[in-house]
């Protein structure tokens, strides 16, 4: 359903082993050829794509920097927002690393990450201020918090009146819809 939705909306999409997600990036480089690749998932769907987009802009812009992100473990952005974005030629590296076993084929960046260490190689942490929606959870994991991203759409929409489609969520937008929710103390 969901590819054949992306396809209704011109969006290319690429399908390969569910428990390997490195070959599917892979499959992405192959297609594509890009220099920098995105990673976003699919349990964040109140991403705002200003941190997205800046993140991709440091990585054209810094040539030496293999790796980015906004880690939301120390960043200050809100768990649900977090992207992470990379350079094919660590992809390539890290598909061919020595220990890239079942654990890392499914979590792509965590052997990136590791390697980019290894090597003292340039990696960078797009950080914003800590404030209320620091707290914010948007990610989808469990039942509770699928019912907290209804809740904050359908708010969203009532109070902006704006239609379901192809609309943007900025974090700012998504914040004051969680207060009015009454799922967050926003100034």
């Amino acid at each position: 359903e969901l590819v054949t939705a992306f396809g209704e909306l011109g969006v290319d999409t690429v399908q390969g082993s569910e428990s390997n997600v490195l070959s599917r990036f892979q499959l992405v480089a192959d297609l594509f050829h890009p220099d920098v690749i995105l990673r976003i998932t699919g349990d964040c769907p109140l991403l705002d794509p200003a941190p997205a987009e800046e993140i991709v802009r440091f990585l054209e812009q810094h040539s030496r920097c293999l790796f980015a992100s906004n880690d939301t473990l120390i960043s200050g952005w809100p768990d649900g927002t977090d992207v992470e974005a990379f350079r094919v030629s660590l992809l390539d590296d890290t598909i061919k690393h020595s220990s890239c076993g079942p654990y890392d084929r499914e979590h792509v960046t965590h052997l990136m990450k590791k390697i980019c260490t290894d090597r003292r190689q340039f990696s960078y942490v797009h950080e914003r201020p800590r404030d209320s929606t620091s707290r914010l959870k948007l990610s989808v994991d469990t039942a509770k918090d699928l019912e907290r991203v209804r809740t904050i759409v359908k708010t969203r929409y009532y109070f902006r009146s704006i239609k379901p489609t192809r609309q943007r969520f900025s974090l700012s937008e998504t914040s004051k819809s969680a207060a009015a929710a009454g799922l967050l103390n926003v100034e």
